[in-house]
């Protein structure tokens, strides 16, 4: 049995998604099944796995990043204008719609995992953005200085991706691996 907070968590992401009206390159909740005092979130399938997925292959290609990045974009752009910051985005939070990386091929991705999202202090719906939520590897100077968060976390975040994307790997890589960041 999950403790309260966690449970509390996972119904303010679940009324955030389903409160978001229907964008192509946000992962859509069709459905919240509870089983056995068990939520279930029944979601689009993405057959082609993550953005970490098609990274671990290695640089995608200019055609493939620059598409995956519109599309983030689009998606932020659209998150940012409902006063929403996602506050996690990471290439683990990104998924492809099908398994597409050759460069000619089209690519739909789809961004995911609601559970650290806020309204931004400047949103007329209240419950401003506080920081210290996200992944530490993608994090934004101001996140991990405490504080409310505005949209720039998410385009560091986003940075953070498109690097990635371009270059086959995290930019922070080798302090990764250290363990020097995480």
């Amino acid at each position: 049995k999950p403790p309260p907070p966690f449970r509390d968590a996972v119904k303010r992401e679940l009324l955030l998604q389903r409160a978001l009206p229907f964008h192509k390159h946000i992962v859509p909740c069709h459905e919240v099944v509870l089983a056995n005092k068990i939520s279930y979130v029944v979601m689009e399938r993405a057959r082609g796995g993550t953005l970490l997925d098609v990274v671990t292959r290695g640089a995608p290609g200019d055609a493939i990043a620059k598409r995956a990045a519109g599309q983030i974009l689009d998606a932020l752009g659209f998150l940012h204008a409902r006063g929403i910051i996602h506050r996690d985005i990471k290439l683990e939070n990104v998924l492809v719609r099908d398994d597409a990386t050759a460069e000619d091929a089209p690519l739909h991705v789809l961004l995911c995992d609601f559970g650290s999202a806020r309204f931004s202090a400047s949103s007329q719906a209240g419950g401003a953005a506080t920081a210290h939520v996200g992944t530490l590897p993608y994090m934004a100077p101001e996140q991990l200085r405490g504080g409310t968060c505005d949209p720039a976390v998410d385009v560091w975040s986003f940075g953070i991706v498109l690097c990635a994307l371009c270059v086959g790997s995290h930019p922070l890589g080798s302090l990764l691996s250290d363990g020097q960041i995480c």
